[in-house]
């Protein structure tokens, strides 16, 4: 009799033992869970998220306003233009009440300056990530990715006084040699087709060639990385 009272007093203690909660609530790992890390982990979640949403939000109203803007202070203009604005090729006439202006050359010279950049990157660029991540010793990587790398933090303030002051200078007689010898391709046809001025370099060769180093460290940068999580067996 004393051996089960003394059982059913031992079972009696258990049981308010557990119903009391004395005992914390375990993680598979047989640790106690961290409730107010949890919390406090979804409420810094829940911020960076509202805080990236406003940043983008807040990103896109300012450029939106920038076209606006600009459409608002190029309306009088456009709308007092006596030519077509997309396919007028003359000589612009932006003095007077008579105006004439178009964009087909801008646009036919930013398309090629783009061109020759990219004809000029792409091939050094995959050039330098294969070298970088197949070939390259640890010890020649790190300096030239940081110097690839640092090529991105130049201004490009920086970047167009070299191109006008040093790179233009230096291709006179390269540009004139293409015009001279390429002027049946449609960019060297004739010297105003491809050159701002043919004393100074300013040609879109040169452009091209300024614009093909500043876009060499992002292009190699991203196939770079790419190279970098694409599996050995591929």
């Amino acid at each position: 009799m004393t051996s089960l009272s003394k059982s059913q007093g031992d079972n009696a203690a258990d049981a308010v033992s557990v119903d009391s909660g004395a005992t914390p609530p375990l993680s598979p790992g047989g640790a106690p869970t961290d409730l107010a890390g949890s919390a406090r982990g979804r409420l810094g979640d829940a911020i960076f998220r509202r805080l990236a949403v406003g940043s983008g939000l807040l990103v896109s109203i300012v450029i939106a306003l920038i076209a606006l803007f600009l459409v608002v202070q190029a309306a009088p203009a456009l709308l007092d233009n006596e030519a077509n604005f997309f396919t007028y090729q003359g000589d612009w006439v932006v003095d007077g009440g008579s105006l004439q202006f178009g964009i087909p050359k801008l646009f036919y010279a930013t398309a090629v300056v783009a061109i020759i950049a990219l004809l000029i990157a792409m091939p050094i660029a995959l050039g330098i990530s294969i070298f970088l991540t197949e070939y390259a010793p640890k010890r020649v990587v790190g300096p030239v990715t940081y110097l690839v790398d640092l090529l991105a933090a130049v201004p490009s303030i920086v970047y167009g006084l070299w191109g006008i002051l040093v790179l233009g200078p230096a291709l006179v007689p390269v540009n004139t040699w293409l015009v001279n010898n390429l002027g049946w391709l449609p960019f060297f046809k004739t010297p105003e087709a491809n050159v701002t001025n043919m004393s100074t370099g300013g040609t879109l060769l040169t452009a091209g060639i300024v614009l093909a180093v500043m876009i060499l460290p992002i292009i190699t940068a991203v196939t770079r990385e790419v190279f970098i999580q694409t599996p050995v067996a591929h």
